[in-house]
């Protein structure tokens, strides 16, 4: 940016104030960065008079007062002539002094870290004393340190030593002061205990194998969460669905040490109690509660209720009927209630069974590249059985690799 000199703001202001329009003008510059400001103008406006035949006069345009000696029109004026300075090399506030990038590394420190070892840190960063180092270099070195898991914060002070840059790295350096980085962290603190809150149903070395923290293990929020998760989904399989997992966590900052805390609410165990097909006349009912994961309890059924697992069983009895010549066949409502205590479930699923199929005459055409009689030997079915999903994408599958083996690939 080319700095607005003295001689031209006092120009500016000559010429609002020889233009007549005005009795009196102030300029008053705000800085908005250290790259820019704001030019403020404040103007009285004159009041019309009969112009003089004698031109308007500029006295001085070497300060910001500008005397004029009657406000009739001047002729065209000539800005003053100056030479532009050329636009400072700008360091953000708060940085005067430090050198400027690539640097050359002269001293590794590392400050805040209390548990983990400064070779460990060392270890994860490219920088090394004597090396040109890269603003890009720093900055993948704070996210290498984030990414150890063991820091909630990483920040890097750079600082020169006043010692030269060796000969073979002056021209490239940017300043000629080797430097110290110290990258500055702050450790996450470490897991002292885990504990468990509110668990009758499970016991706490079961708890513990399906998480994955464990103690002296920085603490970790985000694997604090899914630890919750597990414990839940642990629970569910367990068919205490409506179950709640929290966590709890107690920082002693002086030892940098946290206790962790699962607090339970385990919820009564949902059991299926009852499971009724309607709609269902094609097969017995004993062969559709054959293809479920979710059975009522009985002999040899735990009768847990899995809610995941509802929508793969009803896939597997839309498989069983479409094999079976049922290809209109539809589950048209699913309906799952509990008892008021939670502790029953009743599953209903509604059918649309459709007609039963069989298959006819096959026929091809398009072909050129085999005779029919070569397609027919693909065919998985026969003319008159009952229509089968599975065996008629196995023809198509067959005729497709059939194709592939001539190179025509679809």
């Amino acid at each position: 940016m080319a700095p607005y000199a003295p001689e031209d703001k006092a120009f500016d202001m000559a010429s609002l104030l020889a233009s007549g329009e005005f009795v009196s003008v102030h300029m008053n510059e705000v800085d908005l960065s250290p790259t820019a400001f704001r030019l403020d103008i404040e103007v009285q406006e004159a009041t019309k008079v009969a112009p003089s035949t004698q031109p308007a006069e500029i006295t001085d345009l070497s300060t910001a007062t500008v005397v004029v000696s009657t406000r009739a029109a001047v002729p065209p004026m000539r800005r003053p002539n100056w030479t532009p300075r050329p636009t400072p090399n700008v360091v953000p506030p708060g940085q005067e002094g430090i050198p400027q990038p690539p640097w050359v590394i002269g001293e590794i420190a590392v400050t805040g870290n209390r548990h983990v070892k400064f070779n460990v840190i060392r270890g994860q960063v490219k920088a090394r004393k004597g090396d040109l180092y890269e603003r890009s270099d720093l900055d993948r070195d704070v996210q290498s340190l984030l990414a150890m898991g063991s820091f909630e914060r990483v920040a890097a002070d750079i600082h020169p030593l006043g010692q030269p840059v060796p000969e073979h790295l002056a021209e490239s350096a940017g300043s000629t002061s080797t430097i110290r980085i110290t990258f500055q962290v702050e450790e996450k603190a470490l897991i002292r205990k885990i504990k468990y809150s509110g668990n009758k149903k499970m016991s706490k070395g079961k708890l513990s194998d399906e998480i994955t923290l464990k103690e002296k293990d920085p603490l970790d929020r985000v694997k604090l969460r899914t630890d919750e998760d597990k414990i839940l989904e642990a629970y569910k399989k367990k068919g205490y669905i409506h179950a709640v997992v929290d966590s709890k966590v107690d920082v002693d900052t002086k030892e940098a040490k946290a206790d962790v805390t699962f607090v339970l609410d385990e919820g009564p165990q949902s059991l299926i109690r009852g499971v009724e097909f309607e709609g269902l006349t094609a097969f017995k009912r004993k062969k559709i509660a054959k293809q479920m994961t979710n059975k009522a309890k009985g002999w040899f059924k735990n009768g847990v209720y899995q809610e995941k697992d509802l929508e793969t069983d009803k896939k597997k009895i839309e498989t069983l009927y479409q094999n079976n010549g049922y290809s209109d066949f539809k589950i048209t409502d699913t309906s799952v209630t509990f008892s008021d205590d939670q502790s029953a479930v009743f599953i209903k699923l509604t059918f649309d069974e459709g007609r039963q199929y069989r298959f006819g005459a096959t026929t091809f055409s398009g072909y050129s590249t085999y005779a029919s009689t070569d397609l027919v030997k693909t065919i998985d079915y026969r003319r008159g059985k009952i229509f089968n999903e599975e065996k008629f994408k196995q023809t198509i599958q067959n005729i497709q690799e059939l194709y592939a083996e001539r190179g025509r690939l679809k």
